[in-house]
């Protein structure tokens, strides 16, 4: 069963992706198209449990997403990983931020939007 965190952030992208289709304007059906095959795409990802029970997936190029409550809060962690020699392990590294739900939320609609496709 996936952790409060996962469903909670699961619902939020659903609600999303709704919401865009709703919002779309006739004239911009080739954009829809494009971020439904997104929606699509988000719910077919490969989580995984780490060491500590927390749910991850790996974005390749030593990058992973991170799902973890801390302080009561859940965040969405996106970090650079480097090989710890001493232990074999991954680990993470420096580079990285970690957002509240709301805060991802606003990230990936200005990742979805045509706002960045506009110069």
């Amino acid at each position: 069963k996936k952790p409060d965190v996962i469903t909670s952030i699961s619902s939020q992208i659903d609600e999303s992706c709704a919401a865009d289709k709703m919002k779309k304007k006739p004239d911009v059906i080739s954009s829809m198209s494009n971020h439904e095959e997104t929606c699509k795409k988000e719910s077919e990802v490969d989580l995984q449990k780490n060491e500590n029970g927390e749910w991850y997936s790996d974005l390749g190029q030593n990058k992973r997403v991170t799902f973890r409550s801390w302080k009561g809060n859940n965040l969405v962690d996106i970090r650079e990983y480097y090989l710890n020699k001493k232990s074999g392990r991954m680990a993470p590294g420096k580079k990285g931020i970690s957002l509240k739900l709301d805060e991802y939320v606003i990230l990936r609609e200005l990742a979805i939007s045509d706002l960045l496709d506009k110069e």
